[in-house]
């Protein structure tokens, strides 16, 4: 496969910006809640650090994989790859501010945790269900992270209004590039997608443990989607722009 041939046809969209920058002065002393508010959210917040940081986990287990996939997939496993560490980057950061660990204790919390792909092993077997699976995934993060815009900005500094509405913004160009990058490398499979994202709904739906995959964690601490909601605007949703897709390129509009 010529590399710089599927380069040219297809480059992953990224908007470049530095959440440790952004965030580089929080304190808590800024944010506005109070102790027995910030005890009932840590679990939240620990979520939402580690599905971001467990990103490494999928990246890795792709580059393990790489002569499945496609020179195209990891053009965009790489601009993803940084994205989301710097979203890692921003929730640790929030996480010091909140809770007063350091960088180097919560290193190691986070290294400590199992990582087991297992559950979703299934889906990680060629390109195109890779694809649909973190296509749904970085829909339903989306949605979930466009419904706290309210509750970052109750939290006071502008920095955390900002942030939320970066990090959504970059799960957004993810989805997009995903069903661009399915349109370029596999149009033929589009009919293929129904039944593949019935049962990526139905493993998500299932729950169990969540061991660190970064995909199908819509049930941990703070995620604000019911079943219905994520059947309907995100597994639904991925296949009607699908079938667009089969039936000609789909506009930026309608990727979005």
């Amino acid at each position: 496969m010529n590399t710089q041939t599927v380069r040219d046809e297809y480059r992953p969209r990224q908007r470049r910006w530095s959440a440790a920058e952004l965030l580089d002065r929080l304190t808590l002393r800024e944010i506005e809640l109070s102790s027995e508010q910030r005890e009932e959210l840590e679990p939240s917040f620990w979520n939402f650090l580690c599905s971001e940081d467990d990103s490494r986990h999928f990246y890795r287990q792709a580059q393990a994989r790489r002569g499945r996939y496609s020179d195209a997939l990891f053009s965009f496993l790489e601009v993803w790859r940084e994205d989301e560490a710097n979203h890692a980057a921003g929730f640790k950061k929030i996480y010091q501010a909140l809770y007063g660990q350091s960088s180097e204790a919560i290193d190691a919390r986070l290294a400590a945790r199992r990582v087991d792909f297992s559950r979703i092993e299934e889906f990680l077997g060629d390109e195109f269900t890779l694809c649909l699976v973190l296509a749904y995934d970085e829909l339903a993060t989306t949605h979930a992270y466009h419904r706290d815009f309210a509750f970052y900005e109750s939290l006071g500094p502008d920095e955390l209004k900002t942030w939320i509405r970066l990090v959504t913004s970059d799960e957004a160009l993810h989805h997009a590039n995903l069903l661009r990058l399915i349109g370029h490398q596999h149009r033929h499979r589009v009919p293929e997608a129904r039944r593949a994202l019935d049962r990526i709904l139905e493993i998500d739906l299932r729950g169990g443990d969540y061991e660190a995959t970064f995909v199908l964690d819509h049930s941990g601490a703070g995620f604000n989607l019911s079943p219905e909601e994520l059947s309907s605007l995100c597994a639904q949703a991925i296949v009607k722009k699908l079938e667009r897709i089969h039936g000609g390129v789909p506009t930026a509009q309608e990727l979005m």
